[in-house]
C-alpha cells in the first residue's frame, strides 16, 4: 500500500513538474488531481498507520492500487494531451461584452426560466449549477466597469447583480 501511495504522489510531483515546466497553465489538471489525491490517499495512510485498528484494509489497499494506475494514466493523458503537437491559433480578441451579457441572460433563464421544472431532482441540480454562471458574467462586466473607471458600466452591472437578492427577498419567502 505504501508504494501506491508514493506512486500516487510521485505522479502528482512530476504532473506539476510537466504543466508548470515551459507554458502557461492555468493549472486545472493540478487542482484536479489534488482533489483526486486527496480523497483517496489520506484514507489509504490512515490504514497503513493503523491496519491493526481499521477493518477491510485489504479492500482499501485495493482501492489505492487503482487510484496509483488511475494517476498515472491520467498523468500520461495530460502529458500526451501537453506535447502532442497541437498547434494553435494566434490570440485573437475575443468580442467579451457579448459573452457577459450571455453568461447573464442564460444564468437567469436557468434560474427563473426553468424554475418550474427545478422540482425534480436530477434536472434541478443541474439547474441550479446552471443558473450560477449569471454570476460569472456579472462578476466579469463589474470587473470590466471598475476597471474602466466608467460608472454607467459599473451601475448597470451592479443593478444586475442586485436582481437575484430583490427577487430572493419579494418572492422567496422573506417579505411576501
Amino acid at each position: 500500500m505504501i508504494s501506491s501511495i508514493a506512486i500516487c504522489l510521485g505522479a502528482f510531483c512530476f504532473l506539476v513538474y510537466i504543466v508548470r515546466r515551459d507554458t502557461v497553465s492555468l493549472g486545472l489538471p493540478i487542482a484536479y488531481f489534488f482533489g483526486l489525491l486527496l480523497i483517496h490517499v489520506p484514507g489509504a495512510f490512515a490504514h497503513v498507520v493503523g491496519a491493526d485498528v481499521l477493518r477491510d484494509s485489504n479492500f482499501t489497499e485495493l482501492g489505492i492500487r487503482f487510484t496509483a494506475i488511475g494517476a498515472i494514466c491520467f498523468v500520461a493523458g495530460v502529458w500526451l494531451a501537453r506535447y502532442s503537437g497541437v498547434v494553435l491559433p494566434p490570440y485573437g480578441a475575443a468580442d467579451r461584452e457579448r459573452f457577459w451579457l450571455f453568461c447573464l441572460l442564460a444564468g437567469w433563464f436557468f434560474t427563473y426560466g426553468l424554475s418550474a421544472l427545478g422540482r425534480i431532482p436530477t434536472l434541478g441540480a443541474a439547474i441550479d449549477k446552471g443558473g450560477a454562471v449569471w454570476m460569472l458574467g456579472v462578476l466579469m462586466g463589474l470587473r470590466a466597469g471598475v476597471f474602466s473607471r466608467d460608472l454607467s458600466k459599473s451601475l448597470i452591472w451592479l443593478s444586475a447583480l442586485a436582481v437575484y437578492p430583490i427577487l430572493m427577498l419579494l418572492f422567496g419567502g422573506f417579505l411576501s
